[in-house]
């Protein structure tokens, strides 16, 4: 499984200059009910590019350059999606980019069988989670890339079918890039209210809403942190420069002194 992984992951793909796009097909009962898209590779100037859609209408694009995502949701509303907490953002990134093919580790898997069939070489693995187990079919070509993929419940029937496209572009959505082109924007900090005083900034299009995306911590408006923060558009419909604190349930916010302040990027 190590040399399948090691093939599938991001650097590995995208060391031969092409993008990479997974679509995947969800079943109940044989009846397709929900599908999604992911791309990674690089948009045409050159700029990196992780982009997610799904069939509810939900789209999520990596702005890299600054550090965000920009979020369509189903009531095709476009945000600026961040996630301000430390390290959370990188994190993601990067397990998009080296697990968007096979999202399952492989201490989760264990091979069941290996065999060729029409000339590729097929490998079955077993995966077990708390609520059920699945038996996975992956169609490999001969340097161990998917190329296609299934997925099987205990009772043998499909749960999903994915398949990868290599070579392949993306198209911003409209509400996306222009957003993605905006020459109007304001600057949005972040200050967390413990340790060493972590702050960061990001620049954000100002007819754009922000959206959190929070694991552990409460955002306010102010450092008190008696006011939830919550975004609110001015009368022509823009947003201005704030600062939104953050702080933990029963955190101390007396804990260090040194204040660490980013800028994104």
């Amino acid at each position: 499984m190590e040399a399948i992984y090691d093939a599938n992951k991001g650097d590995t793909l995208l060391a031969g200059g092409n993008n990479y796009s997974l679509n995947t097909i969800y079943y109940s009962d044989g009846v397709e009910v929900y599908s999604e898209y992911q791309f990674l590779g690089f948009a045409e100037d050159g700029t990196y590019l992780q982009a997610y859609e799904d069939s509810n209408g939900i789209v999520q694009v990596l702005d890299k350059e600054y550090g965000y995502w920009y979020l369509i949701d189903e009531d095709k509303t476009c945000y600026a999606l961040i996630y301000p907490e430390p390290n959370v953002a990188d994190a993601i990134i990067n397990t998009n980019h080296n697990d968007m093919i096979i999202s399952l580790t492989e201490a989760d898997q264990t091979i069941k069988d290996i065999y060729r069939e029409d000339g590729d070489l097929v490998v079955e693995t077993n995966y077990k989670n708390d609520n059920a187990s699945y038996v996975f079919q992956y169609v490999l070509d001969d340097n161990y890339k998917v190329l296609e993929y299934y997925c099987y419940d205990a009772n043998g029937e499909k749960v999903s079918y994915s398949w990868v496209t290599e070579g392949n572009s993306y198209t911003y959505p409209e509400a996306i890039a222009t957003a993605h082109e905006s020459m109007m924007t304001r600057t949005v900090t972040f200050k967390i209210l413990e340790g060493k005083g972590l702050e960061s900034s990001y620049t954000v299009p100002v007819d754009k809403p922000v959206q959190l995306a929070l694991l552990e911590y409460k955002a306010y408006t102010d450092e008190a942190c008696t006011t939830t923060w919550e975004e609110t558009a001015d009368d022509s419909g823009m947003y201005t420069d704030e600062v939104i604190y953050l702080k933990r349930e029963g955190a101390d916010t007396t804990e260090g002194t040194t204040e660490d302040s980013t800028t994104n990027p």
